[in-house]
């Protein structure tokens, strides 16, 4: 969970999503019973899942953020299930499948999250996600693991952490330039 404490995941995950283009579902994409992202509070959360195995605390100033991490199935497959709080609210969750599922393995699992959401419509997941009219994105992300990311953008905390993402970039870019500038002094 460390990789959370300098928000660098958050961002990470933020650039992935305005790098792809948005298929609009007219399902709603949510953890349980259609509810809203927003909606769905801590109680509910423990009340589904019980108590985590793992709880983690991100303070930064205007941001406190609660992380639950919980080892469960879904379907057959083993992942790991991360839900993220800001105000006592859920902002954003995924699934992580254990790293012994098989390439067609994933295809099953992409097929069936394209025949929730997009019915017909074929998904690419490398290259787009899915957005349904809440604001709620679906994130895919296939590489040596298989995660599948859902952020509501219209939460509060995103817009909260879209600002620190500028002042870090900006910090990063003063100080690449910093480091520039005594080198040309120095050499």
């Amino acid at each position: 969970m460390e990789h959370y404490e300098d928000l660098s995941e958050y961002f990470r995950i933020l650039t992935l999503i305005e790098s792809k283009t948005a298929l609009k579902t007219n399902e709603i994409i949510a953890s349980t019973e259609k509810q809203i992202f927003n909606q769905i509070k801590k109680k509910e959360i423990i009340k589904k899942y019980k108590q985590p195995q793992f709880k983690y605390k991100i303070n930064k100033k205007n941001l406190k953020i609660e992380i639950y991490l919980y080892k469960m199935y879904l379907g057959s497959y083993r992942v790991k299930l991360e839900i993220h709080m800001y105000e006592n609210k859920l902002f954003y969750y995924n699934y992580t499948f254990a790293s012994n599922i098989n390439n067609q393995q994933k295809q099953e699992i992409i097929k069936i999250i394209q025949d929730k959401y997009l019915h017909d419509c074929l998904l690419d997941e490398s290259k787009q996600t899915i957005i349904d009219e809440n604001q709620t994105i679906l994130l895919i992300e296939n590489s040596l693991e298989l995660k599948i990311h859902y952020v509501n953008i219209m939460d509060n905390v995103i817009q909260v952490m879209n600002i620190y993402k500028k002042h870090h970039e900006e910090k990063k870019y003063t100080y690449a330039w910093k480091k520039r500038e005594e080198l040309i002094q120095r050499l």
